[in-house]
């Protein structure tokens, strides 16, 4: 990750020198991005890891695989807690997705408050 944010910032200096600014804009906002995820990544690994899966998951369709994911990924890692928002809402979306509507209410009912 590191070697990325080095060659994003080295690319915008050069992109600089060469008078391409919007270009320069995209590199660092791209070593924003990396250096973000990467400090993210750092802090809470085991969610991250079962963000990625359940996306790969439902991106092909495969509720049910991703709601096992997402299920076993409590277990391990989040015993006797709640379910990570991030988590948790894609866990009401495979429920959804599987007709399971009982299932969904219980896990999207989460309030947000300001």
């Amino acid at each position: 990750m590191t070697q990325k944010i080095q060659l994003c910032e080295w690319l915008s200096a050069y992109f600089v020198e060469q008078g391409k600014i919007d270009k320069a804009k995209r590199c660092l906002k791209k070593a924003r991005a990396a250096e973000s995820y990467g400090e993210i990544v750092q802090l809470c690994t085991e969610n991250v890891e079962a963000l990625k899966k359940a996306s790969v998951f439902m991106k092909t369709n495969a509720y049910d695989k991703a709601l096992q994911h997402i299920e076993h990924s409590h277990l391990v890692h989040y015993s006797g807690e709640e379910l990570p928002l991030n988590l948790k809402i894609r866990a009401g979306i495979c429920h959804i997705h599987l007709g399971n509507m009982e299932k969904k209410v219980c896990l999207c009912s989460c309030r947000v408050h300001y």
